[in-house]
């Protein structure tokens, strides 16, 4: 099993290896999840194999101003880490944190304002559901980050940006629908319905492969390259799923555990789109918040 994990590591990072090398410039979406924690790792190797680049990759993230604390936390200090790497690496990649701008964050656009909260009930268009918040707090803002990037790879002399994206078919049967669809793979580009181009290196992943090589990552001795994340870092990121499955390991439980409605598995605080809602005031069904957070395996509410 180790020997096949680093064998599909090793594909994933020659293929972005490849693309670097034809003068694209890339750029991983990362989430502070298991699946874009790989992909970021993979990614970093392969600009480091590349070497002697005179443009620059990228490391992108989002905070919606709204995430588990926990989440929120990990993803900052995971960044942190990695900067100290890149810099004394000296590799060409710069991180960049996104936040939604500031008339469509929660507490303007909803409490502020009274917009109507976006909960499952209303997020359908076409008989089909959608997440409009995922649209504005975390599309749009990274959009117009891809726009900025764009201009700085031109400035720089590279080709087009690729973005780096941790999507697996073995996530859930929508998921792989959804990649079939837009042809998303592991060996080549494709056009995003935003234009973008995208590159899904763990594609063919199951979540077996996922945790086999966050296993290798998280023992100092059996790692098949330096990594950009210390062991412990790794450890960390597997009590924290831990946690999000009510304290069963997630290598058990895989990707079926306990997940709310919106498809968080941590939850997302101050967001109705998620299972754990509750509502107050007069029978009040239609404002329904709820802030849950998953300290170590221990569920705590605030409802607002």
């Amino acid at each position: 099993m180790e020997q096949e994990i680093v064998s599909k590591m090793e594909a994933a990072i020659g293929v972005m290896q490849r693309y670097i090398e034809l003068g694209h410039s890339l750029s991983c979406a990362y989430s502070g999840g298991k699946d874009s924690t790989c992909a970021l790792v993979l990614m970093v190797e392969a600009i480091r194999r590349a070497g002697g680049t005179t443009f620059t990759h990228h490391v992108q993230s989002v905070d919606t101003t709204i995430e588990n604390p926990t989440i929120a936390n990990f993803l900052h200090s995971v960044l942190d880490e990695l900067q100290l790497y890149i810099e004394a690496s000296a590799l060409p990649v710069q991180t960049h944190v996104t936040t939604p701008s500031l008339a469509s964050q929660f507490v303007v656009s909803t409490i502020g304002r009274g917009t109507l909260a976006r909960t499952p009930e209303n997020g359908v268009r076409d008989g089909r559901r959608t997440r409009p918040c995922a649209d504005t707090w975390k599309v749009r803002p990274g959009g117009r980050l891809r726009t900025l990037l764009e201009r700085q790879a031109a400035d720089d002399g590279a080709r087009e940006v690729i973005t780096v994206l941790g999507l697996r078919r073995d996530e859930s049967a929508s998921r792989a629908v959804a990649m079939t669809e837009r042809r998303d793979n592991a060996d080549h580009p494709v056009r995003s319905r935003t234009g973008a181009l995208t590159l899904s290196p763990l594609s063919e992943w199951s979540s077996d492969d996922v945790w086999t090589m966050l296993a290798l990552l998280a023992d100092a001795h059996s790692l098949p390259f330096p990594s950009p994340l210390m062991p412990r870092t790794i450890h960390r990121l597997s009590e924290i799923y831990r946690a999000g499955n009510g304290g069963t390991c997630g290598v058990v439980v895989g990707d079926s555990g306990v997940r709310a409605s919106c498809g968080s598995r941590f939850v997302i605080c101050l967001h109705s789109m998620c299972g754990y809602s509750l509502s107050f005031g007069g029978g009040n069904n239609i404002v329904k918040f709820v802030c849950l957070y998953g300290w170590y395996g221990q569920k705590t509410s605030t409802v607002l």
